[in-house]
């Protein structure tokens, strides 16, 4: 078997590194903001524009660079592993244009003979990981229409309150990311025992205490 030179450890623990930079900078701000609950007026305007403001912008970050390399590290593992053990010609006839979740579908069964089971939790935080690195990197412009300014009582538009929405679930999103590693990994060698997934898709870390972290409910 010839070797391959892959980005999958690079991207793994890039999207580690920041996730630890999410909850660390997440505990910060809970810190923070227990020690100024009585800040009003002029002074919580300010605390909300000098402290915590430019800390939600940090943890958003983080948990943005959390989501995108978990899934170039899934993009990446899938690839390889379907190049090393059917072939690179196959892959790029056959695989190399499908959709993320297809790939993970597909490309064991092909392998192993063994379907993916779709039902259990590791494929739930696929799709969540695809969903949210989509929105992440084919962002759409959101129209805000503020309503109801005339009777005291703003609110904005569905759409925006959305995209709001999706923004606070950023680090939850993040943490969900890492998990679906260790959880694919660890189907990857239920399905395949001569794998060594959790060696590429969980680095150094104990990969265990990463899949047991992922068996947890969204």
């Amino acid at each position: 078997m010839n070797a391959r030179m892959t980005s999958i450890s690079s991207h793994c623990e890039t999207a580690r590194q920041h996730l630890d930079k999410t909850v660390r900078s997440l505990a910060e701000l809970d810190t923070l903001e227990q020690h100024n609950t009585h800040l009003s007026g002029l002074d919580r305007a300010a605390f909300e524009a000098t402290v915590a403001h430019p800390l939600e912008v940090v943890i958003a970050r983080d948990s943005q660079i959390a989501v995108i390399f978990s899934a170039l590290a899934a993009e990446a593992y899938i690839n390889d592993y379907a190049a090393r053990r059917l072939s690179p010609a196959f892959v790029k006839a056959h695989i190399e244009k499908l959709d993320l979740q297809s790939k993970w579908v597909l490309v064991p069964q092909l392998i192993t003979g063994h379907r993916f089971p779709k039902e259990r939790h590791a494929f739930a935080l696929l799709r969540e990981l695809v969903r949210a690195r989509n929105l992440l990197v084919h962002p759409k412009s959101v129209p805000v229409v503020i309503e109801g300014i005339e009777i005291g009582q703003p609110r904005v538009n569905q759409a925006a309150q959305s995209h709001s929405d999706f923004m606070d679930s950023l680090p939850d999103l993040a943490r969900h990311a890492v998990q679906a590693l260790g959880q694919l990994a660890k189907i990857i060698e239920e399905l395949d025992p001569q794998e060594c997934a959790s060696v590429m898709l969980c680095g150094a870390r104990d990969s265990n205490a990463l899949a047991r972290d992922g068996e947890k409910d969204l």
